[in-house]
């Protein structure tokens, strides 16, 4: 009778790729915890962190399949990486389906004007007439995408939600910015 218990990571993993279900057993009740300790590095929200487990769960047992012994990783590393890898795959496709309410949206010619100092870059912006000439400069000098990178950006998504949002790398995302702040730089000047 094999004791399970006390065999490798490794050697679990090739009875595993050989229908041994006490060994898939074992392997699974070791990477649970891995599974859900990766998961809450990312919320600590614990319902959150039990259905992100279960997606590195998916992760695990793709792991078990696909492992080779001899490619220089132990299991633990390349288990790990997979149950990280579906856990992300499982937010971002989480985070493109959410949608940022209208009610926390802010259009141009909404922000009021700031009476501090008039002349920053930062209040022409918030007045009302900057408002609606940044608007007007908007439309007519981006492109669709200059223009959808900024409005994103300006309303606090990061680099790397606008990449996943856009379907852009978030070099894209970087540079599409900075051609649009170049643009409007040239319009309004260097205060911008």
């Amino acid at each position: 009778m094999v004791n399970y218990s006390a065999l490798s990571d490794e050697k679990l993993v090739i009875l595993s790729q050989n229908n041994d279900t006490k060994a898939i057993s074992e392997l699974s009740l070791r990477y649970g915890k891995v599974s859900f300790a990766i998961a809450s590095t990312f919320t600590s929200d614990s319902e959150e962190c039990a259905d992100l487990s279960q997606e590195g769960m998916i992760g695990f047992l793709s792991a078990v399949y696909s492992y080779r012994e001899n490619e220089n990783a132990t299991f633990l590393t390349y288990a790990s990486r997979c149950i990280r890898n579906k856990i992300l795959s499982a937010l971002r496709k989480l985070n493109s389906t959410k949608r940022i309410p209208d009610s926390l949206l802010v259009s141009l010619e909404q922000i009021s004007e700031t009476s501090a100092h008039p002349d920053t870059p930062e209040n022409l912006i918030l007045s009302e007439s900057g408002a609606k000439l940044i608007s007007s400069l908007i439309e007519e000098h981006l492109s669709k995408q200059e223009k959808d990178v900024l409005m994103l950006y300006l309303t606090g998504i990061s680099y790397g939600d606008i990449a996943e949002k856009l379907n852009l790398s978030p070099k894209a995302v970087d540079s599409a910015l900075q051609r649009a702040r170049k643009k409007l730089r040239e319009k309004l000047g260097n205060n911008f």
